[in-house]
C-alpha cells in the first residue's frame, strides 16, 4: 500500500531578523532621544531605566535567537551579578550620615549569588545543546 498523496506544505517565510532588529534599535534610540536636556530628576531617571532595560531585552533576545536559551543565561547572570556586586547601593542616609544597611547588604548577596547560579545554570544548557 502507498501512503496517500499529500499536498505540500506552502514553504515557510523566513523572518526578517535584519529588519526586525532594525526597528528594535530605530525604538532604543527613539527612546535615548527623548531624553531632553530639560528633563532632570525622575523624567530622566524613568526614560533612562526603560530605554536601558529595552536594550538589556534586545540584546539578551538577539543573543537566544542567534546562541540559544543556554548563552543567553550566561549574560544574563553575568550582567545580574556584575549589577549587584558593583553598582546595587547598601548604605542609607540618616542624620548622622551614610550607614550600611543589612538587609541591603543581604539583597546584594543574594543578587551575586543569583546571578552566579543563572550563569551556570546557562553553561549547563549550552553544554547541553551540544
Amino acid at each position: 500500500m502507498n501512503p496517500p498523496d499529500h499536498p505540500k506544505a506552502p514553504p515557510q517565510r523566513k523572518r526578517s531578523t535584519d529588519r526586525d532588529l532594525l526597528y528594535l534599535v530605530a525604538t532604543a534610540f527613539a527612546l535615548l532621544l527623548m531624553i531632553s536636556p530639560a528633563m532632570k530628576g525622575a523624567a530622566l531617571a524613568t526614560v533612562v531605566l526603560v530605554a536601558g532595560v529595552f536594550i538589556a531585552l534586545l540584546v539578551i533576545g538577539l543573543v537566544t535567537v542567534q546562541y540559544g536559551a543556554g548563552f543567553a543565561c550566561i549574560i544574563a547572570g553575568i550582567l545580574l551579578a556584575v549589577f549587584f556586586a558593583v553598582i546595587f547601593p547598601t548604605t542609607v542616609k540618616t542624620e548622622i550620615g551614610a550607614v550600611n544597611n543589612i538587609g541591603l547588604m543581604n539583597d546584594r548577596l543574594i543578587g551575586v549569588i543569583g546571578g552566579i547560579g543563572l550563569a551556570m545554570l546557562g553553561a549547563v544548557l549550552s553544554l547541553r545543546r551540544k
